[in-house]
């Protein structure tokens, strides 16, 4: 299963598998995740689902038809929020830094190398989700970090 979405920044449309909810937008490389009434659930790639995963922005044709779709697929996209929204993480015990280098060792312990436990991650000790995106960014430009997909991240 895949969940289709817009992108808040840059309305291109994203997916990404059901198991993660955050990813970096393909186009603008915002941390983004998937909304009620924004995202539609793709249990067939093929089922109502193929024209949107190959464009990028909706035009007013597909426009309708996501929307329409995202407004059948809210009781599912609810449950998988609330799914995501239950798992927990260990609050790890690290040293006061600066904050890039609070979010590299948690880079460093983040086993499964998804922007999901790096959220959650940095919700434990208060970070906020714009400032995680900055660092993170400057991250990847100055190579520490790479996204071998949009919803995984990896350090060099």
């Amino acid at each position: 299963m895949i969940v289709i979405f817009r992108c808040k920044h840059c309305e291109t449309l994203n997916e990404i598998p059901s198991d993660f909810r955050y990813r970096l937008c393909k186009k603008c490389s915002s941390l983004i995740t998937y909304e009620i009434g924004e995202s539609i659930l793709c249990i067939d790639q093929y089922e109502n689902c193929l024209e949107f995963t190959q464009i990028d922005n909706l035009t007013m044709e597909s426009a309708e038809k996501f929307f329409s779709l995202a407004d059948k697929n809210t009781e599912q996209i609810s449950q998988l929020i609330k799914k995501h929204d239950n798992i927990t993480s260990n609050l790890l015990d690290i040293p006061a830094a600066s904050l890039p280098d609070t979010i590299l060792v948690l880079l460093k312990h983040n086993n499964s190398e998804t922007f999901d436990e790096l959220v959650r991650n940095c919700r434990n000790f208060a970070i906020d989700l714009n400032k995680m995106e900055q660092v993170i960014k400057k991250m990847k430009n100055e190579g520490i970090v790479y996204y071998p997909k949009g919803w995984l991240i990896r350090l060099i």
